[in-house]
This record gives C-alpha cells, sequence and structure tokens, in this order.
C-alpha cells in the first residue's frame, strides 16, 4: 500500500468475496510495525522478520472463518504471521489462498 498507494490484494480478495457473498473486510487485519524487504532473505530470516508484525480486529473476526488472500506466497511466513494474528483475535479457523507461488531455494 505504502509504495503503490492502493493494495494489490483488494483487487483479488474483494470480487471473490462478492462472488461468494462473503463479507469483504479488508480491515480486520493491519500491519502494526514496518518489516524489511522479503527479498532475498531465508525462510527463517523471512519468518523472524514478519514475526509479529500483524494485529486482527477481535471486533470483525471473533468467531469468524477467515479466508485470508495473499497475491504471492514464497516461504508461507507471512500468510502464517497473519493467521496467527487473527487466531489470537478469536478467528475459529483461516484458510488461506494465493494466487502465486514464488519457489525460493529450499536450502536457504
Amino acid at each position: 500500500m505504502k509504495q503503490r498507494g492502493y493494495n494489490q490484494v483488494h483487487f483479488l480478495a474483494r470480487p471473490l468475496a462478492l462472488q461468494l457473498d462473503k463479507k469483504f473486510a479488508p480491515k480486520a487485519l493491519i500491519k502494526i510495525r514496518d518489516t524489511a524487504s522479503q527479498v532475498g532473505l531465508t525462510k527463517s530470516e523471512r519468518k523472524r522478520n514478519t514475526a509479529e508484525a500483524f494485529s486482527a480486529s477481535a471486533q470483525l473476526v471473533h468467531n469468524h472463518s477467515v479466508l485470508l488472500v495473499d497475491d504471492v506466497t514464497t516461504s508461507g511466513a507471512t500468510m502464517e504471521a497473519c493467521a496467527r494474528a487473527l487466531l489470537q483475535a478469536g478467528s475459529k479457523e483461516v484458510f488461506g489462498l494465493t494466487l502465486a507461488r514464488s519457489i525460493i531455494d529450499p536450502s536457504v
């Protein structure tokens, strides 16, 4: 959002929510601290980089199943950190959906 001026994931998630007749809640999850770019980081570095970087609104997610949408998943660290925040805010369950899977060297 900061770099582009828009959130590209909204272009994926909003039409999907409309098609599924589900609530689109872009403010249910927010980034609460800046993180370094994930480019070039190993899987463990990515996990540390995103740890506790997100917060979820209990008011919006408590006792709900949530579909978390991301445009690209590489190591899964961001998806995992977001899911953790949603579960801590009381989500019943969290499902992840990504448009593309970026492959990183499994040895890193």
